[in-house]
């Protein structure tokens, strides 16, 4: 296969689901769910089909403190492990707990993917994603110029399902994937605020450019009822295929440095700082900081050759 197919067959399924989704997104609302900016490592928070991609028992924490220095600004931790577990099949598991301001959710999810080989270091994937969030309002420790407010005196929780889907293609260079980890539009303690469905699209590609020099770029486009698309890209250039330098783009929003490191070649670090360009985030806060762990077990025969994951 010509090197550069990989990446025109994924520009063209970019644009196909950047469509689809367009057109099934509707009316916009709100945008709720977390906000990562190593989405290219972290891609089972937002797509079930990623389970078992990396062919190995994959482990990948991260942690997120978003605003430094601001009251109540957002911070999120994430958990996850996924690994093939017969032909054709895949499980993984993922926990994410956020906070902002009073309110704290954590929601946890089960993962299930089959996945088809197309051909030489093809693979479509389709994935299901099921699981519960846990919601908890503490509103009563907020700090209000009215005191006595009724609005702000009761606390609450709520225990809601979740269901998502997911379709992810990769070859060994490439990749693209069209996502919708929240179908289930759940209501906030009997009130007229919902969970709002969230659109994603990712794609990515690794780029050999000379031995001991390649590229890495990657893009997310994000949709969510009542907020504007929302369109982020990175670039990473990759030396000896052991250390990582680049840089982000959010659109309108935050720009700052992504910087990668394996200490071996199972473990990977990561870590990236945001800067954001809008003047109202910019207000009393020192950016936000996001650092990652990802270890893979591979339990293949030591003599068999595997085809490297880079994504």
């Amino acid at each position: 296969m010509h090197p550069h197919r990989p990446f025109l067959f994924c520009a063209k399924a970019v644009l196909v689901m950047a469509l689809s989704l367009w057109s099934f997104g509707g009316t916009l609302r709100a945008q709720q769910d977390p906000l990562y900016t190593h989405y290219m490592y972290n891609t089972l928070s937002v797509n079930p089909a990623y389970a078992g991609s990396r062919d190995a028992l994959s482990i990948l924490a991260l942690g997120r403190v978003q605003w430094v220095g601001f009251d109540g600004a957002p911070m999120t931790q994430t958990a996850q492990i996924h690994s093939p577990v017969a032909k054709g099949l895949a499980l993984g598991l993922d926990v994410v707990h956020d906070r902002l301001g009073p309110t704290v959710q954590t929601a946890a999810a089960l993962n299930i993917t089959y996945r088809l080989e197309l051909g030489k270091n093809h693979r479509l994937a389709f994935g299901l994603k099921g699981g519960m969030d846990f919601l908890n309002n503490n509103l009563s420790n907020l700090n209000i110029d009215q005191p006595g407010d009724p609005v702000f005196g009761t606390d609450f929780s709520n225990t809601m399902p979740n269901a998502g889907f997911g379709v992810y293609y990769d070859h060994t260079n490439a990749y693209v994937g069209i996502s919708m980890p929240r179908i289930l539009e759940n209501s906030f303690n009997q009130s007229s605020t919902q969970q709002a469905r969230h659109f994603f699209l990712i794609a990515g590609g690794y780029i050999p450019v000379r031995p001991g020099f390649d590229l890495k770029p990657a893009t997310q486009i994000k949709m969510a009822m009542g907020a504007p698309l929302q369109v982020e890209g990175s670039l990473e250039m990759v030396f000896a295929e052991r250390v990582s330098v680049g840089g982000f783009y959010r659109h309108e929003s935050a720009v700052g440095p992504l910087l990668g490191v394996y200490v071996t070649p199972a473990l990977r670090i990561g870590y990236s700082f945001d800067w954001a360009l809008n003047s109202v985030a910019q207000i009393r806060q020192y950016g936000s900081h996001e650092l990652m762990v990802r270890y893979d077990f591979n339990f293949k025969h030591k003599n068999k050759v595997v085809s490297p994951r880079y994504f």
